[in-house]
């Protein structure tokens, strides 16, 4: 039974030094999208807090939220860049609630911080340690922050969070430092048991606070373990408060939307024009549609409405007639063309003049 409740008290612990930060994201509206040649297609993105969009054709606008596309006859890929600047606490960061949410290999002693690698969190070093001064924290003056008398054995894990950060992403971390006792303290950032930058001292005078800040990149698998290590081994002094430990990132996601044009009906005709004495038959067709898949509406300014394939039609009277083709595909793209100049002529009808001789007969 003893060992069960050691086992629960390990794994509370563990859940205690892992935190969630907000996971980077990008979504389009519709994966794919179809329309007619010419048609506007409007896009939309969402998830992020900027957006670059990217394109072979003419973006009405490469950084809106909701930007449009005329589509051609070409199907392409438009992609979406969603970059977003996070800025959070580390959990309990601040350490308002205490020696919590995050672990350490000192020693945590709430009441005196006497001996060398202890800690207390609190909101004056003078109540654990009678050699410190009074100041208050960072945050607001008067909260708490993390009392430590630092390490005689030089290297040792003062504080230590797993987190969770969008895989990939530029990762700054932030915290804040004072001095209680000089010589100063010095500590070096961790990741995954990498250096990360140089030794950070903290200040070298007493009762000032100072931020410092190391940069890294988040791991593939976004699952980061931090660790603040003290480096200094000195028995006097390296002494100090930590306080308002923090994390930005900056991370950039991708989607894509597939763009497809609908059958379009394509449309050709011989627009040579047409002429006749007195009347005119003529057949005008499409060049372009030999099985006959498209609707077809021909029209005509003699009045003339004919749904055929092929237009086969007669004028008798004289004069110009006009007209147009309007197609329409079984997916309901529409196109239109005039038709070819119709002209009918009259034929002038000639009398013979008998004139009789002026010979006397």
């Amino acid at each position: 039974m003893r060992r069960v409740n050691f086992f629960l008290i390990v794994v509370l612990l563990f859940c205690w030094s892992v935190h969630t930060y907000a996971q980077c994201s990008v979504e389009v509206s519709n994966d794919s999208l179809t329309a007619c040649v010419g048609d506007t297609i409007f896009l939309s993105a969402s998830g992020s807090q900027s957006y670059e969009w990217s394109h072979d054709a003419t973006l009405s606008c490469d950084t809106c939220t909701d930007p449009y596309v005329i589509l051609t006859d070409t199907s392409s890929y438009v992609v979406v860049k969603g970059k977003d600047q996070n800025f959070q606490w580390a959990d309990n960061g601040n350490f308002s609630s205490g020696n919590t949410g995050f672990l350490s290999n000192y020693t945590y002693n709430a009441t005196s911080i006497w001996n060398a690698s202890t800690y207390a969190v609190g909101p004056n070093p003078n109540a654990v340690h009678p050699n410190f001064g009074t100041w208050g924290d960072h945050t607001t003056g008067t909260g708490n922050y993390m009392l430590v008398n630092g390490s005689s054995t030089g290297t040792k894990i003062l504080w230590r969070q797993t987190v969770l950060l969008p895989p990939g992403a530029q990762v700054t971390m932030k915290w804040w430092m004072l001095t209680f006792v000089s010589p100063a303290g010095s500590l070096q950032l961790k990741l995954l048991g990498t250096n990360v930058g140089g030794t950070a001292s903290t200040p070298s005078s007493t009762g000032i606070w100072q931020q410092t800040s190391r940069s890294f990149t988040a791991p593939a698998s976004g699952s980061a373990t931090i660790n603040l290590v003290t480096l200094s081994g000195a028995g006097s002094g390296n002494d100090f408060g930590i306080d308002d430990i923090s994390l930005e990132y900056q991370c950039e996601v991708f989607d894509t939307v597939w763009l497809a044009s609908k059958s379009d009906p394509q449309i050709l005709l011989d627009t040579t024009s047409i002429f006749g004495c007195d009347s005119v038959c003529f057949t005008i067709e499409n060049q372009l549609d030999t099985l006959g898949l498209l609707n077809y509406q021909w029209i005509l300014t003699d009045g003339t409405m004919d749904s055929n394939i092929v237009f086969n039609h007669c004028i008798r009277d004289t004069g110009d007639y006009l007209g147009y083709l309007l197609t329409s595909s079984f997916d309901g793209c529409t196109d239109s063309v005039a038709l070819p100049h119709v002209r009918v002529g009259h034929t002038r009808q000639l009398d013979s003049l008998i004139t009789a001789s002026d010979n006397g007969s």
